[in-house]
């Protein structure tokens, strides 16, 4: 059990902001110079525009209602992820999260909708401190979590 609910105030991530324009950008001349129908072309540069600013909304924008400012971990695998907008969503984190050193890729299963939802953490995305003792946190306690549940 924990002693208290770890609270981890999220800021929009420049580093992944980065990442989402170049990645978004090869991709785009990568469909350019492919030898494809222009037709196809069209369809396939729309998709990954719609597809762009979807991820940015929901992962980067500061004036998304839906993009998480803020997870608190309460008890075990109790999560609450609160959105901008103010909506606080209970979740539980998946086995398949990936912890590194510079990379937290948290995945949750929303309890409300039974959606799943990623939250990636950069070295930005959070105050070095903060990130740090959710990793140590996730690492002691991720094991332990999951061995309980079966």
């Amino acid at each position: 059990m924990l002693e208290k609910p770890l609270v981890i105030d999220l800021h929009s991530s420049r580093y992944l902001a980065q990442a989402f324009v170049v990645l978004g950008g090869a991709t785009f001349l990568l469909i350019l110079i492919l030898p494809l129908p222009a037709w196809f072309q069209f369809l396939l540069l729309i998709l990954v525009f719609v597809c762009f600013l979807n991820a940015y909304q929901r992962d980067i924008s500061v004036v998304s209602s839906t993009r998480f400012i803020q997870i608190i971990w309460e008890d075990k695998n109790q999560w609450w992820l609160v959105t901008q907008g103010g909506q606080s969503v209970k979740a539980s984190l998946s086995r398949d999260s990936v912890l590194w050193t510079n990379l937290l890729v948290l995945n949750f299963y929303q309890h409300e909708n039974g959606r799943r939802r990623s939250l990636v953490l950069l070295a930005d995305s959070a105050s070095q401190e903060q990130l740090r003792f959710l990793r140590v946190r996730l690492k002691t306690q991720l094991t332990q979590m999951f061995e309980d549940e079966r």
